[in-house]
């Protein structure tokens, strides 16, 4: 979607398994890309583009899906955060609260809120700073 954005509109595959844009024929993979439309001029440039790179990426017959990271077994969410620059898009909601409706401390707190980190009594205890008897419900008197 990202690298050919043109022909991602036209796919009639977008939610397609691997196993369902390809067949074997004997011990090779064949791709078959199907779209909603004829393809123009430009997008046959990128889908030479994309077969290109596809060509390199097929499954193999008789062996079992595994995943790998980096050639590696393991895997870290650190490790993918060191590697991975990507650029993240605000949610329209988040950044609405920054409107300058309600005082800057209302709407930091908001902004606390919609992101999932106020410092409720539930998060507290799980961080190991309120013990287990401090973090009932104010409300309900039950346990969280």
């Amino acid at each position: 979607m990202k690298l050919f954005p043109s022909l991602y509109k036209v796919s009639s595959q977008k939610y397609a398994l691997i196993d369902n844009m390809g067949w074997f024929e004997g011990m090779l993979w064949k791709w078959t890309l199907a779209w909603t439309k004829e393809v123009s001029q430009l997008e046959l440039h990128q889908l030479d583009d994309l077969m290109a790179i596809l060509s390199q990426h097929y499954p193999q017959q008789g062996q079992e899906d595994t995943i790998l990271w980096k050639g590696q077994n393991n895997y870290s969410v650190k490790e993918f955060q060191r590697s991975v620059s990507v650029e993240i898009e605000i949610d329209s909601i988040v950044s609405t609260v920054w409107m300058n409706l309600a005082p800057p401390k209302v709407e930091f707190l908001m902004w606390l809120a919609l992101l999932g980190k106020l410092n409720t009594r539930q998060r507290l205890h799980v961080r190991g700073i309120l013990q287990e008897d401090q973090s009932t419900c104010t409300f309900c008197a039950l346990q969280s």
